[in-house]
């Protein structure tokens, strides 16, 4: 090979290699992308709130849509488009984040997945952002949502007494609560998590379980507010991707109806679906 052909073979690999570079840098990126509550019943009306930061200056403002999308990815609807200027329950305007509040009525438990699509400057194809999905529960058969936490986003909260609670919010002496919330995964160990939030609890006692598929941990444990009211609490705590979903059962101590309870709080694990 001549010199001056090498050279010409050196460059051009350079440049193809630098080009690479450049293109890699500039790819157009969705996200991350957030969805509250995390957590819905089936049955009941409930508002979703799905939120995307795209700080890419190559944006089409006007081109966020917000996707249904089944477990695979599929496409199943375009559920419009996504705000940056304080409305459709966008918070903030012009800080970079579209969001898209819409109403879902979810019939089966399962997952209820969205993804949110964007067209860039100079992008043949949309850009779509990766999954986030919705944990839809079956509430127990005696139990039915609280539509006042159903209104402010969460969590997710099931009673067997209409919402009539005693004075001061306290849960009358024959019903029990169940609530269920998801956090961002907390870092390891998970032990040293769950001993801070039973820190100031009395009987304390932990077992492993599986839900869904997943190695959980259960927690019994009691709440002593005053002489004459205790509440006994079954939580269980299941660290699942990204998230820690946790699962609450509570009454008053002494309940006769504490096994079904108990009955009723493993039927709705048993439509956990992660």
């Amino acid at each position: 090979m001549t010199l001056k052909k090498s050279i010409f073979t050196g460059c051009l690999a350079i440049a193809i290699a630098v080009s690479a570079v450049v293109w890699l840098q500039a790819a157009p990126a969705v996200g991350p992308v957030t969805v509250s509550p995390m957590v819905v019943g089936t049955g009941p009306v409930a508002s979703v709130s799905v939120a995307a930061a795209i700080a890419d200056v190559s944006l089409l403002p006007t081109s966020v849509n917000l996707l249904r999308v089944d477990v695979s990815g599929r496409v199943l609807a375009n559920l419009g488009r996504m705000y940056d200027d304080g409305t459709h329950g966008d918070s903030v305007a012009d800080d970079k984040k579209y969001t898209l509040a819409v109403s879902v009525t979810e019939t089966v438990p399962g997952r209820a997945v969205f993804q949110v699509s964007a067209a860039f400057r100079g992008e043949l194809r949309r850009t779509v952002s990766p999954s986030v999905a919705v944990l839809v529960l079956a509430p127990p058969a005696t139990f039915s949502v609280n539509p006042r936490s159903a209104l402010v986003g969460g969590p997710l909260s099931l009673n067997n007494f209409l919402g009539n609670y005693q004075q001061g919010g306290v849960i009358p002496v024959h019903g029990a609560e169940i609530d269920v919330t998801a956090i961002p995964l907390p870092p390891p160990p998970l032990n040293d998590y769950i001993a801070q939030e039973v820190l100031d609890s009395l009987s304390v006692s932990t077992r492993s379980m599986v839900v869904s598929g997943v190695s959980c941990t259960e927690v019994t444990y009691t709440d002593m507010f005053s002489a004459t009211l205790s509440y006994k609490n079954i939580a269980v705590y299941c660290p699942a991707g990204t998230r820690l979903y946790k699962f609450y059962l509570s009454f008053v101590v002494g309940n006769p109806d504490e096994a079904q309870f108990r009955a009723s709080f493993q039927q709705l694990l048993n439509s956990v679906s992660f």
